[in-house]
């Protein structure tokens, strides 16, 4: 009998799902299920042995939606959608 993992991976992030910011580059750190392939728009970013992350994520535009997926082995994924809005100084 085969078993499919149908489960997919846990994923927190440390802002809100929207975030207004004075500056370019926001800071983007969180924990996911060690193992997974975590992507930050379509970058892929390191996950370490306990699960973490953390990413600078530099925004071009004034408003930017901000994609975090963490996918697991059996193609499992979570996503996390961050709203972006750039206010100036």
């Amino acid at each position: 009998m085969i078993i499919k993992d149908s489960i997919p991976p846990t994923l927190e992030v440390n802002l809100p799902r929207y975030y207004e910011t004075t500056s370019r580059e926001i800071e983007i750190t969180g924990k996911t299920e060690p193992g997974v392939e975590l992507k930050i728009g379509r970058k892929r970013v390191d996950v370490e042995k306990d699960g973490t992350f953390s990413y600078t994520l530099t925004i071009d535009r004034d408003e930017e939606e901000v994609r975090i997926r963490s996918i697991d082995e059996a193609e499992n994924t979570t996503q996390v959608k961050i709203q972006v809005v750039y206010i100036g100084d």
